[in-house]
């Protein structure tokens, strides 16, 4: 454990969390974490009806902890609250946790030794979810592609020779894309990165937004094998409080991750035939208008790599291919993508 100097400051954001869930969170990461690390947890209340902040308060001070609450009135949405969360921190690495998560023990130190490795990547552990109906099995979730849904897909792989190293099945992996409720970067890192919901209603949007400034912008994403946590599938509360299944919420995420797509290409026609595409036609408009906003707080031109070398290097060298997308033209124009001939 003295191997590990860096300050740690976890962020948690929450709207409307059952009480018992969030202690459980904290209490599972102040004792599975180690005190030289645990800098300080930052409690990031967006706009919950019912407010915990004393039943919260109470228990941290048994045991021990710095922490800062914040209270949001109105919801600005998940992303934009952490980015609130991330601006507030003061370690040099910031943790991300949903507040429905239990970390293993010895979680962290893994993960900040793949960081010591990939300064400029973002770093997430390994997800163990349980089912609504299995609470005594485990899912591993690996690595995780998206579809032109605009949400993240999940491939329950087994640990193959070409996605770990042949001699050390420790050693850290790549991942498209991830799911969010889980990372650790350079704090940094992450204000460069970090995305702000256009908007703040909606829910889903910023890890995929995330994911592709990382590989274009940065270090990438990487898995890191030991490092593991539990999330609840099927149970996240924010699914129904973000009102992720409403048809107008729905337009918005998909508008606001396809923005993001159309800003990381380089290559305007491409941009131009994604946007008129079957699957993006009736959302064309706010696309585009998005993209605007969007292109005003964050440089795409220091970005080394685009959307095509994404697909190329990241999606398919690890044997991914993106899901068909229903307009023929679109999925000719990704399907000729050239093979990789290397990997990261």
């Amino acid at each position: 454990e003295g191997e590990y100097t860096d300050k740690v400051s976890v962020v948690i954001c929450f709207k409307d969390e059952l009480l018992s869930i969030l202690l459980r969170t904290l209490t599972t990461l102040v004792f599975r974490t180690p005190v030289h690390l645990l800098h300080e947890i930052i409690l990031v209340d967006d706009g919950s009806f019912q407010n915990h902040k004393q039943g919260v308060l109470s228990h941290l001070q048994l045991l021990d902890v710095p922490m800062k609450w914040y209270q949001r009135n109105i919801s600005v949405g998940i992303a934009n609250a952490r980015h609130f969360g991330i601006q507030q921190a003061s370690g040099d690495v910031v943790a991300i946790l949903d507040s429905h998560m239990v970390v293993s023990e010895m979680w962290l130190q893994p993960l900040l030794a793949t960081l010591s490795q990939k300064p400029r990547g973002i770093v997430v552990p390994l997800v163990q979810m349980i089912m609504d109906d299995e609470y005594d099995k485990f899912h591993l979730l690996k690595i995780n592609p998206y579809s032109w849904k605009m949400i993240r897909g999940y491939q329950g792989l087994d640990f193959a020779d070409f996605y770990l190293n042949k001699t050390d099945e420790t050693q850290p992996y790549p991942t498209p894309v991830i799911g969010g409720g889980a990372l650790v970067a350079d704090r940094t890192t992450l204000l460069e990165l970090w995305p702000r919901q256009v908007h703040a209603g909606s829910w889903g949007v910023e890890n995929l937004r995330l994911s592709l400034r990382a590989w274009a912008c940065a270090g990438g994403l990487w898995v890191s094998v030991c490092g593991k946590i539990t999330h609840p599938n099927g149970l996240d509360p924010n699914l129904d409080r973000y009102k992720i299944n409403d048809p107008e919420m729905k337009k918005l995420r998909i508008s606001e991750t396809a923005a993001e797509i159309v800003n990381v290409m380089k290559n305007r026609k491409d941009a131009e035939r994604l946007i008129s595409s079957t699957y993006f036609s009736e959302f064309e408009d706010e696309i585009v208008k998005t993209a605007k906003v969007i292109s005003k707080s964050f440089n795409y031109t220091r970005c080394q790599n685009d959307y095509d070398w994404y697909l190329n290097k990241v999606h398919r060298t690890y044997h991914f291919k993106l899901f068909d997308h229903p307009d023929s033209n679109m999925s000719a124009l990704f399907q000729s993508v050239a093979e990789p001939t290397d990997a990261l």
